[in-house]
């Protein structure tokens, strides 16, 4: 056998001669066994080169793609921020022009005014009022443009806004976390219960679209406060959601939960708090 063989060999060939050194294993004893066994194990060995080397390369294929998903996202994203920009400048020089425009149309009634009329007092006094309402157009289009570009920054920011609400659905008994906003949120960690609960981080994030929802069975705490809470009191809990926008900021999602008695049943009363910038653990 040359190496070459060896290398062609594909992953059905290696795992046959493994058997067929298992199987002859069995019929032999003493050192010929050892060797076939030591056979064996590299073939073994490189049967799973082999599986992590394709395991690796599906994993780096897995990241690539990834990858491009993301910089495809984060291209279109820059996309509408760049068209948002340039309408906005669109309407800066549209307003420049047509003050340029006004500025020679009053040039032109100066002219004129000059040849009609011949007392220097009267021009001087007409040139001096239209210098005073340049000087406030150009401070009205300075004031404009300020609330354009406030405008703007305030449309930007709401886009990526977190928006959120908590409720419970007695019929499911499920705690629904509601994605309110028009841009997709993360969920990284949860707490639900006492304030003593553990902060529960999720091995993956949970993405929830625009208008999307997110669930948490709460019959565990449900058969909890049904057998530690006192008839006729009402039991005090939270919940705390951290997530993330689509620009990665961080935020706090919390809340009040109300156990309450219900006839012989255990009823919850949801009360969000808000949402606040960062993670309040």
């Amino acid at each position: 056998m040359r190496l070459e063989d060896f290398e062609n060999w594909d992953t059905e060939k290696l795992r046959q001669i493994i058997n067929g050194c298992f199987e002859h294993a069995e019929e032999i004893e003493g050192d010929d066994r050892r060797v076939v066994m030591l056979e064996a194990e590299f073939y073994v060995r490189e049967l799973d080169r082999r599986e992590n080397r394709r395991a690796e390369k599906e994993r780096r294929d897995a990241d690539t793609k990834r990858d491009e998903i993301e910089t495809k996202r984060r291209r279109v994203d820059l996309g509408i921020e760049l068209l948002i920009v340039g309408l906005i400048g669109l309407e800066l020089f549209a307003a420049v022009g047509l003050a340029i425009r006004g500025s020679r149309q009053q040039a032109q009634d100066v002219r004129q005014e000059l040849a009609a009329f011949s007392n220097m007092q009267t021009v001087l006094s007409n040139l001096e009022q239209t210098s005073e309402k340049t000087s406030e157009t150009m401070k009205s289009e300075g004031q404009t443009m300020e609330v354009m570009s406030y405008s703007l920054q305030r449309q930007v920011a709401l886009f990526y806004d977190v928006q959120t609400n908590v409720v419970y659905n007695e019929s499911t008994k499920k705690l629904i976390l509601i994605n309110s906003g028009r841009a997709n949120i993360t969920v990284w960690a949860q707490k639900i219960g006492l304030a003593t609960a553990p902060l529960l981080h999720y091995p993956k994030a949970v993405v929830i679209p625009p208008n999307g929802t997110y669930e948490a069975p709460m019959d565990d705490l449900l058969r909890a406060e049904q057998g530690e809470l006192p008839k006729g009191t009402v039991g005090g809990l939270g919940f705390t959601y951290l997530v993330k926008n689509e620009k990665s900021e961080k935020f706090t999602v919390s809340g009040d939960i109300y156990a309450v008695w219900k006839e012989d049943k255990i009823s919850l009363n949801v009360q969000p708090n808000g949402i606040v910038p960062g993670w309040k653990k």
